[in-house]
């Protein structure tokens, strides 16, 4: 009688623990499975910030070329200036808009 106690304690335990190392093993496989996707939103994130930064630098340029032409354009072509020169750059070039019109 004795014995067969000590064999059924013993196969619970043996089948627990065999449950135990199942569950052991999905919870490891789930925690390996988030954090690969968390490396990829990771990834993902720090591309999207690349080209975000990327963009707002080469807007930031743009907008700086823009004021030094726009500065320049009024520097170099007052208004008395640009109705003198205009008629005659439109008729020379062609051009339907002048870049003298203001």
């Amino acid at each position: 009688m004795l014995m067969s106690v000590s064999i059924l304690d013993r196969a619970t335990v043996d089948l627990n623990l065999r449950l135990l190392n199942d569950e052991l093993s999905n919870v490891r496989d789930a925690q390996q499975r988030k954090s690969r996707e968390k490396d990829v939103e990771l990834r993902t994130l720090k591309k999207a910030e690349l080209q975000l930064k990327m963009t707002t630098d080469t807007l930031q340029q743009v907008q700086q070329r823009h004021d030094a032409t726009q500065t320049s354009k009024a520097d170099v072509c007052p208004i008395a200036f640009s109705r003198t020169v205009a008629p005659v750059w439109d008729e020379f070039f062609g051009f339907v808009n002048s870049p003298f019109e203001i």
